[in-house]
């Protein structure tokens, strides 16, 4: 009897398949902090006259006060419970700030209720950042710039409501960025290989963290697979739809 019982459970847990898919462009921006990053290496920062007589060091290069990330995502829900995920965007900004990046993960569905879904989500990937420099630092005109390459380990939170061939989904996100190789080119010696030109090495580590906010359009297949009159076609987790029911009703 166990045994049975074992066998049917493990017939109902296994009787819905969802095979959900899309693709579509996507747009975000930072919301915290207000201008990054937090933080620029020191050898990115010059010194000058300080107000009370000394000297004191102030970024040569300029933070970021707005940007907007657009790229494209792709996903595929492997089962009812979460997807796979991947994305590459391109970040502009002020001051000439550029990035791109790709990021590949897995979001788990915390809740669905018809056409709803709640999820959560991590990713990792690589990604290219570029800042410039501050042309009005005490009268300086200069082109100093830092290339930085690093490593997001990002989390997603997002609500995504769909029919059967769109999806739409808003959400928050937090990033961390792993520094890898950097690149600070001093504009008076901006030459790659010499002595003391100013490019940093990737000992020279250095980090920081954005929470931003997010929103898809989703193209796809977003309908269960109605093969089986028994499946989930609404999913909402429960067996049969209201196509079957007004079938029972009518025979």
């Amino acid at each position: 009897m166990t045994l049975i019982a074992a066998l049917l459970l493990s017939q109902s847990a296994f009787a819905v398949t969802y095979k959900w898919w899309g693709f579509g462009p996507t747009l975000g921006s930072t919301i915290l902090p207000t201008r990054y990053p937090t933080t620029f290496p020191t050898a990115a920062r010059v010194e000058l006259p300080a107000k009370d007589g000394g000297t004191e060091k102030v970024d040569e290069l300029d933070k970021v006060g707005g940007d907007l990330n657009i790229g494209a995502r792709i996903n595929m829900y492997p089962s009812a419970y979460g997807r796979i995920a991947a994305r590459t965007d391109m970040g502009f900004g002020t001051s000439g700030f550029f990035r791109w990046q790709f990021t590949g993960g897995y979001d788990a569905v915390l809740l669905k209720d018809s056409g709803l879904q709640v999820l959560l989500g991590g990713s990792i990937g690589v990604g290219r950042e570029r800042f410039n420099d501050r042309n009005d630092v005490a009268g300086l005109v200069a082109d100093d710039s830092l290339k930085v390459t690093y490593f997001p380990l990002r989390v997603d939170i997002s609500a995504l409501l769909r029919d059967k061939t769109r999806a739409y989904e808003l959400g928050f996100f937090s990033q961390f960025h792993v520094i890898g190789a950097q690149d600070y080119c001093a504009a008076e010696n901006c030459t790659p290989g010499t002595e003391g030109d100013g490019f940093l090495d990737s000992v020279a580590f250095f980090y920081w963290d954005i929470l931003g906010i997010n929103a898809t359009v989703w193209f796809g297949d977003f309908k269960n697979d109605n093969a089986n009159k028994d499946k989930d076609e609404d999913g909402d987790g429960k067996k049969g739809d209201k196509k079957s029911k007004k079938n029972k009703k009518g025979s």
